[in-house]
């Protein structure tokens, strides 16, 4: 009798506790009649619990919700407690039929409820800006080249870039942190480098009497946006955002004047691939000797520091972190404890260290 085929079972494959606990019986089977029911018992049990299907959700559940942010659908759910997909679908001209099938997918993964035929509503942070969905889109179209990155054939800054308008929306976290530190210390004057669309420069003058902010970025298209904005925001007299290249602070705009406070949100680790960081921040300390220095940054240890950590989000968000700045082929982050012995290298001195949420550690200097 012809023996069974040998089917070459791997690791993964036995991942779960209900396929390791076929291992033994199978091995002992192995080239037996018997075998097939072991096997096809043991797919049974990978469709339950396979990550397959964890990775497969995963990127359904994040091309799902990219979409949904670019059509203007995850603002609508968020501004109403309940709705019906034809009247969301009129308004915001989709097709009914896929957005209703979308809502019925999410409602299964527990991101959406239905709440009667045809209606939903929204359960998840997923359609907050606070939620992941920002990072995805400003890193699609890098992730999408993640071939041409590898091999060589697609350069990052050239052939590809991430999508700056969606930068920015993990360091919102520390916002009112130094908002309270800045009433504490009276500092009413604001330089933002690397401002965005100037979202922090407005949650200042929105809690400070009298203040007064300037906002940086080298992004033609980013400043353009954030201008507009401004225009028909009751602070537009107290803001002012300008187009500029914060690696050379001496060539910035006489309006910027002699802020009393200097903040660089997740930008000042972009410099320490080169190594011109150091020098860099010097020339800050020259170009406005009496301003206090607030260099906010991701406490983000290295590969081998970090697989010491304890499981969790903490470690699971720098290992992201740290992957994309590799990918996007930035200066690299680092920990809060190598920050501050690069900051003792420079001009500056610390004289506080803030701790915010999610990893986020605000160094203040003079």
């Amino acid at each position: 009798m012809n023996s069974p085929p040998q089917f070459e079972m791997d690791d993964a494959f036995y991942e779960s506790r209900e396929i390791r606990h076929e291992r033994p019986h199978y091995a002992t089977i192995h080239g037996q009649i018997g075998m097939r029911k072991t096997v096809f018992a043991s797919f049974a049990a990978l469709l339950k619990t396979n990550r397959n299907l964890d990775l497969e959700e995963g990127f359904l559940i994040a091309e799902i919700f990219m979409a949904l942010k670019k059509t203007g659908f995850t603002a609508y759910a968020a501004a109403h407690r309940e709705f019906f997909v034809m009247c969301a679908a009129e308004e915001l001209r989709l097709r009914s039929d896929l957005l209703e099938a979308l809502c019925e997918f999410l409602t299964e993964k527990g991101i959406m409820r239905k709440t009667g035929p045809g209606t939903f509503r929204a359960e998840s942070r997923f359609f907050s800006d606070q939620g992941p969905i920002p990072f995805l889109l400003a890193y699609k179209t890098a992730c999408n080249s993640l071939t041409g990155l590898l091999d060589g054939s697609t350069t990052y800054g050239k052939d590809v870039a991430r999508d700056a308008r969606y930068l920015g929306t993990g360091t919102k976290l520390i916002f009112p942190l130094l908002g309270e530190i800045f009433k504490t210390r009276g500092i009413k004057t604001v330089l933002d480098l690397g401002c965005g669309n100037g979202a922090f420069l407005l949650t200042l003058a929105e809690t400070l009497p009298g203040f007064r902010g300037i906002g940086i970025d080298i992004d033609a298209p980013t400043v353009e946006e954030a201008t507009a904005a401004l225009r028909v925001s009751p602070h537009n007299d107290s803001i002012r955002i300008r187009e500029g290249d914060v690696r050379h602070p001496e060539l910035f705009p006489p309006d910027v004047g002699s802020p009393e406070a200097l903040v660089g949100m997740g930008i000042f680790h972009e410099f320490r691939k080169d190594g011109s960081l150091v020098p860099l921040l010097n020339r800050y300390k020259t170009r406005f000797p009496k301003a206090r220095l607030f260099l906010v940054e991701f406490d983000t240890p290295g590969w081998d520091e970090l697989r010491e950590k304890p499981e969790g989000p903490k470690r699971r968000g720098a290992a992201i972190y740290r992957l994309m700045h590799h990918v996007s082929e930035q200066g690299l982050p680092q920990s809060k404890d190598e920050w501050r012995k690069t900051l003792e290298e420079t001009a500056w001195r610390v004289v506080d260290m803030h701790t915010g949420p999610n990893r986020l550690v605000a160094f203040e200097c003079q």
